[in-house]
């Protein structure tokens, strides 16, 4: 039997993406969402607009949209925008 324990953050944001889906949103914006939500990263959830295209992946092939989702995020939390703000530019 499993014991009782708490989630991890990474589990709780697992279990928000995967209610995003049940509402009807695509793969790419519940990993937008998820991320957003449970993240500070000062940016407004209409950035989860941007992911929409993505959500089947890219033109249906091998890149599936959840991990579109999350390299966008990864972009978010890393990319080179993240160091100018960071720096003043």
């Amino acid at each position: 039997m499993e014991e009782n324990r708490e989630l991890t953050r990474a589990e709780i944001v697992e279990q928000d993406a995967k209610e995003c889906f049940k509402q009807g949103l695509n793969c790419s914006e519940c990993v937008m969402t998820a991320f957003l939500n449970h993240f500070d990263t000062g940016l407004p959830k209409e950035v989860v607009k941007l992911a929409t295209g993505f959500g089947g992946g890219m033109g249906h092939t091998k890149s599936c949209g959840k991990g579109n989702g999350r390299r966008e995020n990864y972009r978010i939390a890393a990319g080179h925008l993240s160091h100018c703000r960071q720096n003043g530019k």
